[in-house]
């Protein structure tokens, strides 16, 4: 089976989102399936520190599974920061991954 998951947050900021489509891809990968994650990517550098309010992304490669949807902004609220990609480019990639691409 062809399987795409969609995620606006971050896959450089890990959390509890991130981890869960993590564990569903690998376990749908193990299985046989044919997975490809579409999410937003930080690079290690010194504007994706600026976009999240001084937080570095983790230094993690991305794995062969995820599709780019370009960089996130980190929203401040309740206490927490959500970092999404809400940007123009990061929409364009979006349509264009799930409309043009062989996913």
């Amino acid at each position: 089976m062809r399987i795409a998951i969609v995620s606006p947050y971050s896959w450089s900021y890990p959390g509890g989102v991130t981890r869960h489509i993590e564990a569903l891809a690998e376990r749908f990968i193990e299985d046989g399936h044919y997975v490809r994650v579409l999410a937003p990517f930080d690079p290690t550098d010194r504007v994706s520190t600026v976009l999240h309010r001084g937080a570095a992304p983790q230094p993690v490669s991305a794995p062969d599974y995820l599709v780019s949807l370009g960089r996130t902004l980190g929203f401040k609220a309740n206490g927490a920061v959500s970092n999404v990609s809400i940007t123009p480019h990061g929409v364009a990639d979006h349509a264009q991954g799930t409309a043009h691409r062989r996913l």
